[in-house]
């Protein structure tokens, strides 16, 4: 319940090209208002990873979208899920980009895919952001089958580079909590759009 202004939105430059959107750069950064952020008090700001976890780690996935049946949605969420092989997505002109997504599948007796509204979520492992819920292949939220997070350590450098732009007191690897918190936003708002003009 709590909300701050966005004061910059930086999504990877890879993602929205003349080829058409990628993926496998399905990410991007929010910069939140300094004085709003810090009236939150309570929240707790992850950091983001910049070595990714091996195959078969537990992780923790975190969403506002929809229950598995289909009711719900605005209302945070979390699971915990597996993190069961990194694939490769396409880069510019067909060349592969090894470990571009981690595909993820539940653990336990109940479904901990995302949902509609969850697009855009962290994946989290001791703390830190290691992917952004990017996409599945199920047509419906409640279906058996993996799910595709954008691995956040390969794009680590992105990331600094663009804290840095964004914040130039961003003079160190961790970055700011005004921009941490709201790391996978835009992505989201894309995904919302995109599913508004579908």
């Amino acid at each position: 319940g709590q909300t701050a202004h966005v004061t910059d939105i930086r999504s990877h430059p890879g993602f929205d090209t003349v080829d058409g959107l990628n993926l496998a750069f399905d990410i991007a950064l929010v910069g939140l208002d300094g004085a709003d952020v810090a009236a939150w008090g309570s929240v707790m700001p992850a950091g983001s990873a910049t070595t990714a976890p091996a195959a078969g780690t537990a992780a923790t996935v975190v969403g506002f979208g929809e229950s598995a049946d289909g009711v719900g949605g605005g209302q945070r969420r979390s699971g915990t899920v597996a993190m069961s092989q990194y694939i490769g997505g396409e880069g510019p002109i067909g060349v592969l980009i090894p470990d571009a997504f981690i595909e993820t599948v539940g653990v336990g007796a109940f479904n901990q895919y995302f949902c509609p509204g969850d697009a855009g979520g962290p994946l989290l492992d001791q703390g830190r952001v290691v992917g952004v819920a990017s996409f599945r292949f199920e047509a419906t939220c409640n279906a058996e089958g993996p799910a595709y997070y954008v691995n956040v350590a390969r794009l680590s450098g992105w990331i600094d580079e663009t804290l840095r732009a964004m914040d130039p007191k961003h003079n160190v690897p961790e970055p700011a909590p005004m921009l941490l918190v709201a790391l996978a936003l835009a992505a989201a708002q894309r995904a919302r759009r995109a599913h508004a003009t579908a």
